[in-house]
């Protein structure tokens, strides 16, 4: 982290940047959802953003790989739990609010029964919630 940034700061950009990087791609790659040639420009932007909100914070890791390299040249691992933890967290949280909020699936019971069945093993018939 650059000066005057604590671990717990630089912990907390980490995870914002990765969780919006991390929701954009799941929101671009949702077969449903129709990007075709504006994918890999909105892709660009949410990097773009992530790099402009962190460089001056922590240089941006929003990857764990991204840090390691850096770390192996310099041997300097004093803080870089910070490079882990961080994308890690964001990433889950993404995952989370994507799955629960804008990709919100409905199990119905007859479903969960019949996936009890020896005969219907693994089948669920998902359907979309509408959103609000």
């Amino acid at each position: 982290p650059s000066t005057g940034v604590t671990q717990i700061q630089a912990l907390g950009v980490e995870i914002i940047v990765t969780f919006q990087l991390v929701m954009c791609v799941l929101t671009i790659s949702h077969q449903e959802n129709n990007f075709e040639g504006s994918a890999h420009v909105a892709l660009g932007a949410s990097v773009t953003l992530g790099h402009l909100v962190a460089i001056g914070f922590t240089g941006c890791s929003m990857n764990p790989a991204r840090s390691l390299g850096p770390a192996v040249i310099t041997t300097n691992f004093s803080q870089h739990w910070i490079f882990w933890v961080g994308p890690m967290l964001g990433g889950v949280l993404a995952v989370i609010v994507y799955n629960l909020l804008l990709r919100a699936k409905r199990i119905r019971c007859r479903d969960c029964l019949k996936s009890l069945s020896t005969e219907h093993k693994g089948e669920f018939n998902m359907e979309s919630k509408p959103s609000i």
